[in-house]
């Protein structure tokens, strides 16, 4: 699994929903509002939004992405986004 910043994981998640409108998309999809979305991009993503995060942006980023720190990669991890990876590879 490539080594990306917890924001940079977050942008990949957003960029999941297009170009134009992509973060209002995501926001609306996670039942938040777009000023949610940008102060989520200059702190933090909170830990109770990451699964619903990995969720919606179709597994293209995982928790180990957005949150290491709470989600520690593990080799043998069978998550839904690692699981996706995998078969993809």
């Amino acid at each position: 699994m490539d080594q990306i910043t917890e924001k940079q994981a977050l942008q990949k998640a957003i960029a999941w929903f297009g170009d134009r409108g992509a973060q209002k998309r995501f926001a609306r999809a996670l039942g938040k509002s777009d000023m949610v979305i940008s102060n989520w991009l200059k702190r933090r993503l909170p830990a109770e939004n990451v699964l619903d995060v990995e969720r919606v942006s179709g597994y293209s980023v995982t928790r180990h992405e957005l949150r290491p720190d709470l989600y520690p990669l593990d080799f043998h991890c069978e998550c839904p986004g690692c699981l996706t990876k995998k078969q993809a590879a």
